[in-house]
Order: structure tokens, then sequence, then C-alpha cells
């Protein structure tokens, strides 16, 4: 673990150190996400990283509950939120079903880059998976998820949750879910099928919400 202006990064990392700035990451889209939310009880940092969404979330919402699934950026989750007392971390990957076994991997492209940004799901059995639906929620007005293709797992995963609760979410698009079989518009047609629709974009984020 190595310190970046307080933060903390992997040892390996390059190019996530490379992309923050002012202790904040991709704080357009954050701000852009945080515009459309009404309920500030809850929200989920899908793929925290090493929580610099999360940190910006623990300033506005009572709790924040952020799932990173690699060991090392899970431990730079937790020094960084350590003094968060709203914020519970976790090691599991989000997904459709709790109690699987998978491990992270990465691209060739991504492990010369040192971007530990870019890890995703593969077969293993180093990380347990957790399902939204999983966690008996009593609000949820935020859900974001950056988790490198396995979002369309993750929404299946949340959708009482999604239906009950009707939150604001925010999801990666690059279309990473292909690498699992999914359809280049997976996430969208789910998320239009639990009840939410297209907002706006926030460069390759986009951003859902109530009908």
């Amino acid at each position: 673990m190595k310190l970046k202006d307080t933060i903390a990064f992997p040892d390996e990392d390059e190019f996530m150190v490379s992309e923050m700035i002012d202790k904040t990451y991709q704080q357009s889209h954050v701000e852009a996400v945080l515009r459309y939310v009404k309920n500030f009880d809850t929200a989920i940092d899908g793929g925290a990283h090493v929580g610099l969404w999360t940190i910006q979330f623990s300033k506005c919402f009572e709790r924040v509950l952020s799932f990173e699934p690699s060991t090392d950026t899970m431990e730079c989750l937790d020094y960084n939120a350590r003094d968060l007392r709203n914020v519970e971390t976790f090691r599991n990957a989000l997904h459709e079903s709790s109690g699987l076994r998978v491990s992270m991997s990465n691209d060739a492209k991504n492990l010369e880059r040192k971007n530990t940004g870019a890890r995703f799901i593969a077969p293993g059995d180093s990380v347990q998976t957790v399902a939204i639906d999983d966690l008996e929620l009593v609000s949820l007005g935020l859900l974001k998820l950056d988790i490198e293709g396995a979002e369309p797992y993750a929404i299946k995963g949340a959708e009482q949750a999604i239906r009950k609760f009707s939150p604001i979410v925010i999801f990666e698009n690059k279309f990473h879910w292909n690498r699992y079989g999914f359809a280049r518009s997976a996430p969208q047609v789910l998320l239009a099928g639990y009840g939410l629709r297209f907002y706006e974009k926030a460069g390759c984020d986009e951003i859902w919400g109530p009908i």
C-alpha cells in the first residue's frame, strides 16, 4: 500500500493514482448523479476500488455500503474509510446470487498500464459473491456499479430492491459484459424492466432512475 495525497492505493497501481484529482475521481460524474437523488438514506458503491466515490457518498448519505473484491484494493478502501463511521466495507463481488466463488483477473492492456481498477471476476474461488437482494435493505437511494462487465449480474441480483425502492442507478457502460456473454443492451433492458428509465450520460456512465 502506498499513499498519494493521504489516499491509499495498491503498490502496483499507477493508472488510478494518475486519475485522482484533488482526492477525487470522476467528480463530475458524482455530481451529475447526486443531482437526481432524493433519498439520502443508503447508497451502494459497487466496485468501490480504494473508495474515492465512497468518500464523496459518505458526505451526503446516512449509510454507505462499499463492495470491493480485490484484496489489495480492499485494504486501501478500509484504510481510506477508517474514520467514516457511516461506511461499511465488504470484500465481495456483487452478483445475481450469493455464495458463489470467483477470482479476480485483469487483461494484458491494463496489467501493462498498472490499472488495478480494471480487474474483473473470472472462474476461481478466492472471492465470494453477494446479491444485493440478500442484504435485506430497508432503503436504497443510490446504486453505483463499476464492476467491469458484471453489471447485468448485479442488476439481476438487485431486482427486488430496485422494484421496491426505485433508486437512482449509475453504471459504467463500456460493454465489458460481453465477456460474460450478455447482449450489448443487457443492463438497459433489465433496468427498464424493473421500472426505471434513462436520464443522462456522464462520460462513460449512464444514469437511470424512476419513470
